[in-house]
C-alpha cells in the first residue's frame, strides 16, 4: 500500500497489462515523485467515479466506460420539537425503514428511510437555507431530529472527464425518482408531525418548512414541479463500468475481467448493472470475495509467467 500516490497509467500491450505508473503527492497536491510498480494482474478499485476516471484516462473500454451511474439520492426531513432531543449524540444511523423497498425485485423502484443525524458542518450543509435564515437554523441543532429517503434509482447518470482529467458527473431525477422522494419525505413529515414536532424543515429550497401536516402536499408538489431546488446527498456511486454478457455493451465480464484483456479487472461498485436497494457495502464485499477465489483458482487462465 502507497499513501498519498495517485494511479495514473496503466501500460502493456496485446490485451496484457505489465505494471501502473504513478506519482506520489505533497500536501497541495503536486507531483514529487513517480513510481512504477510491475505487475502480473492488475485489479482496479476506485470505486465509480475513481475506477471509470482511471480507465478513460487509458483510453480504455472507450464508449463503453462511465455510464450508467446511480447515486441513491437521499432527500433530508427534519423535526423541530420543542425539547432537546441531541441527536448528535447517539448513533449516527441509528432506524432504517424497510416496508417502502422493492415489491417485486426487478421492475418498481423502492426507498428505505433512515434515521440518520449529521455532525455541525455537514447537517449546515444539508439545511435548505444559508446566512441568517442557517444561522437561525443552526441554533435548533439540539431540537432536531433527521430521516432520509434512501432512493433505488434509475442509472442513468453519465461520468466525463474534463480537459484537466476530472471527473465530472451529469445526473438528473426522472419521475420514478421524484414520485419516490416525494413520497417518502410525506411519511418523514407526518412521522415528525405526529411525534409532537412544531415544524419540519424540508430539503427544497422554496417549500422549505411545513407548520402542519396540510402543508404535505405542497412539498410533494414542490418536489415534482422544481425538482431544482431540491438538496439530497449521496453516499452510495454505482455503476460506471457496467458488468454483462455483451462486449460491445459492457465494460466487464461476470468475472470483472475488462474484455479485451487478459490481466486486467475492475472489482467495486462501478460494475453493478443497476443499483441495489441498499447501502451497497455488503454487495461490494461480496463480490470481492467472489473474484478473489475466481482469480486463485484460475490464476493461469489471467496471467502469462
Amino acid at each position: 500500500m502507497f499513501c498519498n500516490c495517485v494511479a495514473e497509467k496503466i501500460t502493456g500491450s496485446h490485451g496484457i497489462i505489465d505494471g501502473v505508473e504513478g506519482h506520489f503527492l505533497n500536501r497541495i497536491g503536486s507531483a514529487i515523485h513517480s513510481i512504477r510498480v510491475n505487475a502480473k494482474l492488475v485489479i482496479i478499485s476506485a470505486g465509480s467515479i475513481g475506477s471509470t476516471q482511471v480507465l478513460m484516462k487509458n483510453s480504455i473500454a472507450k464508449d463503453k466506460t462511465g455510464k450508467g451511474l446511480a447515486m441513491h439520492p437521499a432527500p433530508f426531513i427534519l423535526g423541530d420539537f420543542p425539547f432537546e432531543i441531541r441527536a448528535n449524540q447517539g448513533i449516527p444511523i441509528s432506524y432504517t425503514l424497510h416496508e417502502f423497498g422493492v415489491t417485486n425485485g426487478v421492475e418498481d423502484g423502492g426507498f428505505l428511510i433512515q434515521a440518520v443525524y449529521l455532525p455541525p458542518l455537514q447537517f449546515s450543509m444539508a439545511l435548505p437555507a444559508t446566512g441568517r435564515q442557517g444561522q437561525d437554523l443552526m441554533s435548533r441543532y439540539n431540537y432536531f431530529t433527521m430521516a432520509g429517503v434512501e432512493t433505488r434509482d434509475e442509472s442513468n447518470g453519465v461520468i466525463t472527464l474534463s480537459d484537466f482529467g476530472i471527473p465530472r458527473m451529469s445526473y438528473s431525477f426522472g419521475e420514478k425518482e421524484l414520485d419516490i422522494m416525494s413520497r417518502g419525505a410525506s411519511i418523514i413529515s407526518k412521522m415528525w408531525f405526529r411525534l409532537g414536532a412544531k415544524r419540519v424543515i424540508t430539503s427544497h429550497m422554496v417549500k422549505r418548512e411545513l407548520k402542519s401536516e396540510s402543508e404535505i402536499p405542497e412539498l410533494i408538489n414542490a418536489i415534482k414541479k422544481d425538482p431544482k431546488n431540491l438538496l439530497v446527498g449521496s453516499a452510495h456511486p454505482q455503476g460506471g463500468n457496467r458488468m454483462g454478457s455483451d462486449p460491445d455493451r459492457c465494460v466487464v465480464d461476470s468475472n470483472c475481467k475488462v474484455y479485451g484483456f487478459r490481466n486486467l479487472f475492475v472489482c467495486d461498485a462501478s460494475v453493478f448493472p443497476t443499483a441495489v436497494g441498499v447501502n451497497p457495502q455488503m454487495n461490494i464485499m461480496a463480490l470481492a470475495s467472489i473474484i478473489s477465489d475466481r482469480i486463485n483458482k484460475n490464476w493461469d487462465d489471467f496471467v502469462s509467467e
